[in-house]
């Protein structure tokens, strides 16, 4: 498992199962729901596709920080 982050100015951090970011859980990666918005007119044989949208998600991301003094833990939190 691993998951890299980047922000907005190109800076990365790479989560995974090692030292010092311990990456221990991702939840609401799965599927997703799509709705599908159309139109049908009265005596019209099927729809037209006007637009669709994706559900929002929560993704949530458990780990642990790993260092050898509480001071370095604190940091690289």
């Amino acid at each position: 498992m691993e998951l890299t982050y980047t922000n907005r100015d190109g800076e990365s951090i790479t989560l995974k199962q090692s030292r010092p970011y311990f990456l221990t859980k991702i939840d609401g990666t799965g599927n997703i729901r799509q709705t599908v918005n159309t139109f049908k007119a009265p005596d019209q044989d099927g729809a037209f596709y006007i637009s669709s949208t994706l559900d929002m998600r929560n993704i949530t991301i458990e780990g642990t920080v790993v260092a050898d003094t509480p001071d370095e833990a604190y940091k690289r939190r």
